[in-house]
């Protein structure tokens, strides 16, 4: 009887150690699993990190002196003498050394409805609506964002329907992304000819989003809300000038897509409220999770071109959460002229240049 209790107390004995060895083996399985995810993120965030390396600084000494010949200088005189540190600019009195440590991006809202497909001819893939850079500075852990007109004058590359490039011409800035492909050609004119406006700012990353992706954007952020400049009745009875409303689904859409009695630079402060409203909700759930940005993209990848890599995409998010994003949006100096039914923005260059001083530069000396 004895021996028949001591069998079955090691078969109970080994049964227990059988399902220990299995939760043990499942737990260290798991473990496993989520350190190799955990790894993996980290190997592609610093991938991404690695591939905003140091930029090359914008020679803004060419406008200056471009500036001084035709005496239009604005206090940026000849610098009296070379001192004994480094430095990239002198103006006014002061001596500034370019901030190398600073990532541009540039946002591109697109006036279509549809998913981007390449175009088989050049020409019909629409206009940037919306022109955004976010200038992300690594140094003092801030981001400030500067609105761009669609209808700044500047030059721009024009092309014929098969592709072939035709000249450079001076036409609204909104027209680049028109006359390229529609996709990542027309993107890539966009963010250059950008470049070019502003002296020659690196421009590490785009993203354009077409205008079928608010609605879904939108919600999955939790809604914007915005306080009406202007009367939207004709959107919702509820949307008086004056109120202070949250816009969710097609209302959203249908506020940025209608035009009121207000000037192009109305319409774009509107739409720059409602981008600061978003960008708000945004940042909040990507601070309580990272990983948020992958929903956000998944609810409009199809409305979405970027040329960021996933790993990219993970470090600029996991750095955004602990930067100071500024509650300004900057917006061009300037002067708009109307040619028959078509709106002009002329920069002013000199403001355009303080700008970029503040932004890119640093004091020296």
């Amino acid at each position: 009887m004895s021996d028949k209790k001591d069998i079955g107390s090691d078969t109970k004995k080994s049964k227990k150690k059988i399902v220990l060895i299995v939760v043990t083996s499942i737990i260290g399985a798991v473990l496993l699993a989520l350190l190799i995810f955990s790894a993996t993120l980290f190997i592609m965030r610093e991938r991404g990190k690695a591939s905003f390396g140091s930029s090359p600084a914008p020679d803004l000494n060419d406008f200056i002196e471009s500036a001084n010949d035709i005496n239009d200088n604005d206090k940026g005189e000849d610098n009296p003498q070379k001192p004994d540190f480094d430095y990239d600019i002198y103006y006014d009195g002061s001596y500034y050394k370019y901030n190398s440590n600073i990532i541009t991006l540039l946002y591109m809202g697109i006036d279509s409805e549809d998913p981007f497909v390449k175009k088989k001819l050049y020409g019909s893939g629409g206009q940037a609506d919306v022109i955004i850079l976010a200038v992300i500075n690594r140094d003092n852990k801030k981001v400030s964002f500067v609105s761009v007109s669609r209808d700044v004058m500047t030059d721009i590359e024009t092309y014929d329907v098969y592709g072939n490039h035709i000249s450079t011409v001076k036409k609204q800035l909104a027209l680049q992304f028109a006359y390229g492909d529609g996709y990542k050609e027309s993107c890539r004119m966009t963010a250059e000819a950008v470049s070019n406006l502003f002296f020659g700012i690196p421009i590490h990353g785009y993203c354009a989003m077409s205008m079928g992706a608010v609605a879904p954007l939108n919600d999955t952020v939790g809604g914007a809300e915005v306080t009406l400049k202007s009367d939207f009745t004709e959107i919702s009875p509820d949307m008086k000038k004056g109120e202070t409303v949250l816009l969710l689904g097609d209302v959203a859409y249908r506020y940025l897509r209608t035009r009121p009695e207000e000037t192009n630079a109305e319409r774009l402060d509107r739409q720059t409220d409602y981008l600061s409203a978003l960008s708000v909700k945004l940042r909040e759930k990507i601070k309580s999770n990272v990983m948020f940005v992958a929903s956000v993209y998944s609810s409009v990848k199809d409305y979405v071109l970027t040329n960021l890599s996933l790993g990219e995409m993970l470090y600029l998010s996991s750095e955004a959460v602990n930067m100071d994003f500024s509650d300004k949006m900057y917006t061009l100096e300037g002067e708009y002229v109307t040619e028959g039914e078509h709106a002009e923005f002329y920069a002013d260059k000199w403001a355009m240049f303080r700008l970029i001083l503040s932004l890119y530069f640093n004091k020296v000396g």
